[in-house]
């Protein structure tokens, strides 16, 4: 199973949030992470800096963990921090299993 430090997961969250997920998709991970903001009175840029203040304000590595399945949860599947490690492990999901999910 791949795995990946926390640092790099929060890397990979913020490229996603920025040039990945639509309009939709970022309102929808912005109403998870950051509860008590209204993402629909907020631009775009707004948005991906409210995810990005939030992703810098030292989470735990659980909480990484979360935010990153949360980001992806299209395309990974068992992701989970590993403490003894410091890493967080993930399966990425195959073409057949996102045809039987459809």
């Amino acid at each position: 199973m791949p795995s990946i430090t926390p640092a790099q997961a929060v890397a990979r969250i913020k490229t996603a949030v920025r040039d990945e997920l639509d309009d939709a998709d970022l309102v929808e991970v912005c109403r998870e992470l950051l509860p008590s903001a209204d993402p629909a009175a907020l631009s775009r840029t707004e948005l991906v800096a409210g995810v990005t203040a939030y992703l810098d304000d030292g989470l735990l590595p659980s909480q990484v963990a979360a935010a990153w399945r949360l980001v992806s949860i299209t395309t990974l599947r068992d992701v989970w921090y590993n403490e003894d490690e410091d890493r967080i492990h993930y399966r990425i999901e195959s073409a057949d299993e996102l045809l039987l999910a459809d």
